[in-house]
């Protein structure tokens, strides 16, 4: 986001199912591709990440989200 507040850049992809580490390199791949693309130091961009569900009272895990393992 910049000073005001406005989107500088949005990102989506399919994310991988069933795949835990598949997951996490889509997260890492889409973040350094963000760092670049806004010509920022890797390690220096902000993201924010969305995911369908909610999450429940009893585990604090999410439903209804890409499934993990």
């Amino acid at each position: 986001m910049d000073a005001r507040g406005g989107e500088l850049l949005r990102r989506r992809v399919a994310a991988p199912r069933d795949d835990y580490d598949a997951t996490l390199a889509a997260i890492a791949a889409l973040v350094a591709a963000v760092e670049r693309d806004l010509g920022v130091a890797p390690g220096i961009a902000s993201v924010g990440v969305g995911t369908p569900g909610s999450r429940s009272p009893r585990t604090g895990l999410l439903r209804g989200s890409n499934r993990c393992g």
